[in-house]
């Protein structure tokens, strides 16, 4: 589906990124992304993160493209002094009634109405295989599933550092870390290492090819260069199965209902 940006709602939050809401040709409402000067993959990995986890069928929110033209841009006095060109930007669907983690409403929830708890560990293999720098409550989403808001989803989000940061270049890929970064779900669940078994065979099983296919759906002013993606293809599907359940054994005691 191609979308166009035909109103501008202004900045939706006064975060370090500023997104815009903006109302698309299909009359609804998206929260739109641009890099930041200093970010010049951001939207790039946002893209691919959330491509990614599409693939492997984790709850998160599909990744969009939105078309702003230049009379959209001129008609915005923020885009224009952000000096934010025509062109396309990345976009997620606004969802209503959903709160981030870090708020109080959030943080009131009672587990029983999070539906997918047993997905927190695929989550955290997600980051650790594919190196999110920037995980924290505010960039972590809790979505209701009806009106009621009698039950929820966790959804994975933000994806824009990712990747060892939004200005990696090929040593940064070909040095990519371990490491485990900020958990922000509920962990209660977790007891045992086999939890992420399945996850991290699964993720570790990601092909160049798989790759290559979600990056040549991003619009070709995104991409990284020929031999940038290159080098992030080799990296990504050469995951070490064993390096990533190491990662989960060293930090073993942030889970409080691990099996001794």
């Amino acid at each position: 589906m191609s979308l166009e940006g035909i109103i501008d709602h202004g900045v939706f939050k006064p975060t370090y990124a500023k997104p815009h809401l903006i109302t698309a040709n299909d009359a609804q409402d998206y929260i739109v992304k641009f890099p930041a000067p200093n970010e010049c993959k951001s939207i790039f990995n946002e893209y691919l993160g959330g491509k990614i986890a599409e693939h492997f069928g984790l709850t998160s929110l599909e990744p969009e493209i939105i078309n702003l033209d230049e009379e959209f841009i001129k008609n915005s006095a923020d885009l224009t002094s952000r000096n934010i060109s025509p062109g396309d930007y990345f976009a997620t669907l606004k969802m209503n009634n959903s709160y981030s983690l870090g708020e109080e409403n959030a943080k009131r929830i009672d587990l029983s109405k999070i539906e997918n708890l047993s997905e927190v560990p695929e989550f955290i293999i997600f980051d650790i295989i594919f190196c999110n720098n920037d995980r924290n409550n505010g960039n972590s989403m809790l979505i209701p599933i009806d009106d009621v808001r009698g039950k929820f989803r966790y959804h994975l989000i933000d994806h824009g550092f990712c990747f060892n940061g939004p200005n990696w270049n090929i040593p940064a890929i070909q040095n990519i870390p371990n490491k485990l970064g900020c958990i922000p779900w509920n962990t209660s669940t977790i007891t045992e290492l086999s939890q992420f078994e399945v996850p991290a065979e699964m993720m570790t099983s990601l092909t160049s090819t798989d790759l290559i296919k979600m990056i040549n759906m991003t619009p070709i002013e995104w991409r990284p260069s020929k031999e940038e993606i290159i080098a992030l293809t080799l990296t990504l599907s050469n995951r070490s199965y064993d390096s990533i359940m190491k990662v989960i054994m060293d930090n073993k005691a942030l889970f409080t209902n691990w099996v001794k």
